[in-house]
């Protein structure tokens, strides 16, 4: 064997591979290799990236070289110290005399290491199946956990229903190793994956929207907002050389900070959270729709007064200037008081009212949505005073009227006796879920009733005769399709519920066009408003017709051991809930995001089609449930016409 001489190479290899999957935020998911000083001990190594295809040639071979050496990836994930090798088969191989050419699909090959996951851009779909399986909110479960279960899932609807999904990766770092047996190369190398930590994490819209005419509920000429005294020269030199001082010792615990709370607005990540206690704490969807309202209102309410006191200081938005270099996008607009503060104090102020064991965390993470704009370089500690103290302003407001909405009524009525009328149902026999909820406060509509709908179909006339067999038989013969579509908006108590699924769509929505906080705020407010309303005036419906439900119609007149495909819910049958707050909330998103309207509509008329293949509503149930969403829709996005300004 010819001698030659060992060749250092020192190679940064970056590219970016851009994924075809539709995830929740606004830039494409990229991935960077670095790959330095790579020793051969046989020869010349050339290391190529294109798009996903990686290229490796060995040069200097002789012919004792395995004509297929076999490769390798050992990879640990930084964070969570996991540990796996994947062997990569290539997809093309060239021989030359004195050199060994090999093309990789590395996208493909990811999947058997640790990679992070990023459980907020998943698809609702994936999304609503994986809480289902583990029985718990995606944003709990550890890494591994979330890869197993998204395995699962997306082989699932793949066979079920075709769909494909790739896996939405979240911020990472792969430390690795890349091997070959033919010449003794053990280089390391890293993959990074992510939105590009730690600048422009997001994109967004730095528009400024004009609040002044906005609607409010709350808020009125007698509202005086409260604000933190503003420093003199000398206190404000402090604060400055405070934040330049963080910028020398912002490290990865600090970045993984600010990552989580800059969502391209200040709102998301409080939806989540909100999204979060609903699940932990149970709650049943008129309380969920109730307590998605507050919380979204509370933040909208929250940028509406951000304006008033916005003229007190004259703020520098962008602190470039004075040495301190942002690590998020800056714009224009003026910072005080810092709207991650507002936001963050009147969200948390009013999760602590609905959800008081959670009073302590809440707290803890109002302070650290502040906190993440001085470690950013975005902020100032008075601003984010200011901030703290308004947003709770604001809260308390907002928690005044929850606590006259008529929420804590106690029913003292009679459950209607009679073979059309509601009656307890299997497997818990429980009920009914709260026949108050028909009279609570609203928040667009005039009253409850504006549009309770007439009387559903006559007990033992044709038409209801032709709708309990139709039920009957749709169950009977369901294909994996229609038990998918079934579970996926199943929704039942211990989820998100109906209501939350749509807000985990419009986080979608929201992130991939880059909104800023007052645009994404005004959004949520429409939306949960919107569903709030939908379902009281969808439980007057109820509790007032006290329709009984397909299982008991079924087992009274056709099959007494028939049983529903999902749980039937322990309230009256008309309307159908998620018929009518999905087909509010499809037309409310419909209208701020029109390219997306007509798949919306689809999905609405979809979760409705689920009530039917889970066996637990009529048709008329669910078609009635549309119309009346439609029309409470109307009411919500009538209250916000005024403050039109494009999305």
């Amino acid at each position: 064997m010819q001698t030659r001489r060992f060749v250092l190479l020192t190679l940064i290899v970056v590219f970016t591979m851009a994924l075809s999957i539709t995830v929740t935020h606004a830039q494409d998911i990229t991935l960077h290799w670095t790959l330095p000083s790579i020793t051969a001990d046989q020869g010349t190594v050339d290391i190529n990236a294109l798009d996903d295809l990686l290229t490796l040639r060995i040069n200097g071979l002789d012919g004792e070289t395995a004509d297929r050496p076999v490769v390798s990836l050992a990879c640990q994930n930084a964070e969570t110290q996991e540990s796996a090798t994947v062997r990569l088969s290539p997809l093309a191989l060239d021989r030359a005399p004195d050199s060994l050419t090999m093309q990789f699909d590395i996208a493909t090959q990811l999947l058997g290491l640790p990679y992070p996951i990023d459980a907020w851009a998943l698809e609702s779909k994936p999304l609503a199946i994986i809480s289902e399986r583990a029985v718990e909110s995606a944003d709990r479960l550890s890494q591994p956990e979330l890869r197993e279960e998204f395995a699962w899932t997306a082989g699932y609807m793949l066979e079920t229903a075709r769909h494909s999904y790739q896996p939405p990766y979240g911020d990472g770092l792969l430390n690795c190793t890349f091997e070959t047996d033919s010449a003794p190369i053990s280089a390391p190398l890293q993959i990074t994956f992510g939105r590009g930590l730690p600048e422009g994490v997001y994109e967004r819209d730095f528009a400024t929207p004009d609040v002044s005419a906005w609607p409010s509920w709350v808020l009125d000429e007698s509202f005086v907002p409260r604000g933190a005294g503003q420093p003199d020269d000398v206190g404000f030199r402090a604060e400055l050389d405070m934040l330049l001082a963080m910028q020398e010792t912002r490290g990865a615990d600090e970045l993984a900070m600010i990552r989580q709370w800059d969502d391209g607005s200040a709102v998301g990540p409080w939806i989540e959270i909100t999204m979060s206690s609903v699940l932990e704490h149970h709650m049943n969807p008129p309380r969920a729709a109730r307590a998605y309202a507050l919380v979204s209102v509370a933040m909208y309410e929250a940028m509406i007064a951000t304006s008033q006191l916005e003229p007190m200081f004259s703020a520098v938005a962008c602190l470039h200037e004075t040495g301190v270099q942002p690590v998020v996008p800056c714009d224009s607009n003026p910072t005080y008081p810092a709207e991650h503060a507002v936001v963050a104090g009147a969200a948390s102020t009013v999760l602590t009212y609905l959800f008081p064991d959670q009073a302590a965390e809440f707290a803890v993470w109002a302070a650290e949505a502040a906190e993440s704009r001085l470690w950013a370089g975005a902020s100032l500690q008075f601003f984010n005073d200011a901030g703290l103290a308004l947003g709770r302003q604001v809260g308390e407001l907002v928690i005044a009227r929850g606590q006259s909405d008529g929420s804590d009524a106690v029913f003292e009525g009679e459950i209607p006796q009679g073979d059309q009328y509601w009656i307890p149902e299997a497997p818990a026999f429980n009920g009914p879920t709260e026949p108050m909820a028909g009279q609570w406060q609203t928040w667009n509509l005039t009253s409850p009733d504006q549009f309770r709908p007439g009387l559903p179909p006559e007990y033992g006339s044709p038409e209801f005769m032709a709708e309990v067999q139709e039920v009957y038989d749709v169950t009977q013969n369901l294909t994996l399709e229609q038990q998918m579509i079934a579970s996926f908006w199943q929704d039942k108590n211990g989820t998100y519920t109906p209501p939350g699924h749509w807000n985990a769509i419009a986080l979608e929505l929201v992130r991939d066009a880059g909104l800023n906080s007052a645009e994404t705020a005004r959004i949520f407010a429409a939306l949960n408003t919107a569903q709030a309303d939908a379902f009281t005036a969808l439980w007057d419906a109820k509790f007032t017709y006290w329709s009984l439900r397909p299982i008991t119609a079924i087992q009274r007149l056709i099959d007494p051991d028939w049983q529903p495909y999902i749980y039937t819910p322990p309230f009256p049958s008309y309307m159908s809930g998620h018929s009518t707050t999905s087909s509010a909330a499809a037309v409310v998103l419909g209208h701020f995001f029109p390219d997306d309207a007509e798949q919306l509509t689809a999905w609405a008329e979809e979760a409705a089609l689920s009530r039917l293949y889970g066996g637990i509503h009529f048709r008329s149930d669910n078609e009635t449930g549309l119309a009346v969403g439609r029309l409470v829709a109307g009411e919500a996005l009538a209250r916000f016409a005024s403050s039109e300004t494009g999305v």
